[in-house]
Order: C-alpha cells, then structure tokens, then sequence
C-alpha cells in the first residue's frame, strides 16, 4: 500500500529529474570507460585487475540503475540508496587500491549526488557528498604524486558543490512544478464553479419565468386564505433554494435573517416582505442582531394588526443594518413602555453589540424599527 500510494504521487516533473539523474550516470559510466582504458595503456603500475572490476562493478551497477528507474518507488528505496553510495565508494577507492596514478573514476561517483538529490532531498545529498568527498581527498592526497592538499581538497569541494546544486535545482524545480498544479487546479475548480453557477442561474430564472409567477399569480388570485398560504410557503421554498445556490455561506447572514422571517410568517401566517444585501459568515454579534430582528418581527406580527411586515436588512464592511417596518395601528411609545418589553429586550440584545435602535411609531401610522450596529464595535 506504501509503494502504491507513493508511486501515486509522483509528478511529471519527477519523471523528467529521474531521467536527467539516469542519463548523468549513463554519462559518467562512458567518462569513467574513457580514463578507465587511459590508465590501462597508459599506468603500467596499475592492478589491472581491480581496475577491470571496478569497471565491471560501475557497469553492473548502472544497469541496475536503469531497471530501477522503471519504478520509481524502487529508485527511491532506502536498500537502492544504499547500494548505490556502497559502489560509490568502492569506484571512489579504487585508484587507490589499483595504485594507479590517476583518479580514474571520473564523474561516476558524482552521479551518486544525482540520484540521492531526487530521491531524499538537498540535506541527504549534502551527507552523502561529504562522506564521497573525503574518500575523495584521501584518493587525490594518496594516489597524486605530484597532488597537493589543495587540490584534494578542492575534489572535496567538487562532490559538495554537485550535491548543493542539484539538491537546489531539483527542489526548485519541484516547487515551481507544484505551484503550476496547484495554479491549473484551482483553474479548474473555478471553471466547474462557474459552470455549475451559470447551469444553476439557469434553473433559477426558468423557476422565476414559471413556478415563482404561477405562485404570485395563485396567491394575488385565490379567496382562500389556506391556499394562499400554501403558495406563499412554496414560494419562499423555491426562493430559498434560489438563495442557496447564489450564496458562498451554507449558514450566513442572508441564510439565517431569510429563515427567522419563514419562521415569523409560519407562526402568524402574516407576509414577511423580505430584502436582504450583502452576506457574510455568521459571528456572536450578527447572532445577536438575528435574534433581535426576530423580536421585532415578532412585535410587529402579534400588535400591529398588518398582514404584511416589511424586513430590510444591510451588510457590509462596516456596518449591518436591519429595518423592520410595518404599515399597523402604531403605539405611543412614550405611553406604552411598559407594555411593550420586548422592545427594551431589542435594544438590550443590540447595546451589547455596542449598536443602536430607533423606533418610530405613532398611532394609527405604523411603527419602524431601526438597528444599526458598527461592525469595529462589534
């Protein structure tokens, strides 16, 4: 299951670094042949033999590397990675047990820094570069006879600088490749959103051209009042729905004022004239204000006397603002402050918040209640 899941994760990009890293060593196997055949005409002190095996160990090992570039799970694993620094090593000190004049392993150990560098990352690359280094440094300062510890060192320099570069290069590239994908994905996902917004607008105005006119029409039209309630039910049912598919908030502001003017209309079976702008996530202080504007459209449905209530309600930046407003019997606030308690528990709920209320009402010309509150203050 590790294997398969892993394999699953694999990149295009991956595949083309796994090529490069294959085709570095196929490379340094031809650079290593070349010096290997130099040193064998050339160095009569050098152990024929081990320079022979070494070459055949290189050779065997890069056709291993061939076959396990076939799966990339198997390129990856920890037994590969392994044997794959062993015969490193063995090529890096061979020109010294061979006692040859020369560091014929050419670039053959350096491809070591590309497979590791694909496989487990700029840091393990660099570990891996120091231990080839410094077999390196005691190959160049033994096997040289005119060598220097500068320039044993600077073989040293050589694998860390490889092992720094590719390290860089692959994890560069990697991460350019992955913000590609997710760049095309979140395209994508944009386009399905756009389309299943524009299929939903669709099905929305053929609703509006047929259902929603058929209802209106039912309700203008019928003497019963049962059935003129059933219609105005559906019809907030299908607006609802309409709601919901233009809505980015499963349960926002525009969800939960739309449902508490529902609910209000069930229970007093009145009309909820509702218009709500602007949406948003719900928080304490919006909950808060939904509650209030229930209290008022509560107030408004049981003394009024209206059979319609009027909701409008605002949000945006910097505000929210809520107008329940009726066209009732009115009251004379000043008069009837007792017996009106549930406007002073509006105006509680809403200076928690830190907003406001204003009521107008006079008698006989309705009543307004008014809630603002300043988003900072609350």
């Amino acid at each position: 299951m590790a294997a398969s899941s892993h394999a699953e994760a694999v990149t295009p990009v991956d595949d083309t670094l796994r090529r490069v890293a294959v085709g570095f060593r196929l490379a340094a196997l031809a650079w290593m042949a070349a010096l290997v055949v130099a040193t064998l005409i050339t160095d009569d002190e050098a152990d024929t033999w081990v320079v022979v095996a070494s070459m055949a160990l290189a050779t065997a090992w890069t056709m291993v590397t061939v076959f396990a570039a076939q799966r990339d799970d198997l390129l990856r694993s920890s037994a590969f990675l392994l044997g794959d620094v062993v015969v490193a090593l063995l090529v890096t000190l061979a020109p010294i047990v061979s006692d040859a004049g020369d560091l014929y392993f050419g670039g053959y150990p350096l491809s070591t820094m590309f497979i590791v560098a694909y496989a487990r990352g700029t840091a393990m690359a660099l570990m891996v570069a120091t231990l080839l280094g410094l077999i390196g440094f005691a190959a160049g300062f033994t096997v040289g006879r005119d060598a220097t510890v500068t320039q044993a060192l600077g073989n040293v320099l050589v694998f860390l600088a490889t092992a720094l570069v590719i390290g860089w290069a692959y994890g560069t590239l990697r991460e350019r490749d992955a913000r590609r994908r997710a760049a095309e994905e979140a395209l994508a996902t944009e386009r399905e959103l756009r389309a299943r917004h524009e299929t939903r607008a669709d099905m929305a105005n053929q609703l509006h051209d047929s259902v929603l006119q058929t209802l209106a029409l039912i309700q203008a039209q019928s003497e019963d009042q049962e059935i003129r309630y059933l219609a105005r039910r559906q019809e907030r049912e299908l607006r609802g729905l309409i709601r919901s598919w233009e809505s980015r908030f499963e349960d926002g502001w525009r969800a939960r004022i739309q449902g508490i003017a529902d609910d209000v209309e069930d229970l007093f079976r009145i009309r909820v004239e509702t218009a709500c702008i602007g949406d948003g996530p719900m928080d304490p202080a919006m909950d808060s204000i939904a509650q209030a504007t229930r209290e008022a459209l509560t107030n408004a449905a049981k003394h009024s006397g209206a059979e319609v209530v009027s909701l409008f309600a605002e949000l945006n930046a910097t505000h929210l603002t809520v107008l329940v407003k009726d066209a009732g019997r009115g009251f004379d606030r000043a008069r009837a402050a007792e017996s009106h308690g549930l406007q002073r528990s509006i105006e509680d709920r809403v200076s928690a918040c830190g907003g406001t209320v204003a009521v107008r009402s006079a008698p006989g010309h309705g009543t307004e209640v008014e809630i603002t509150v300043t988003r900072e203050q609350a």
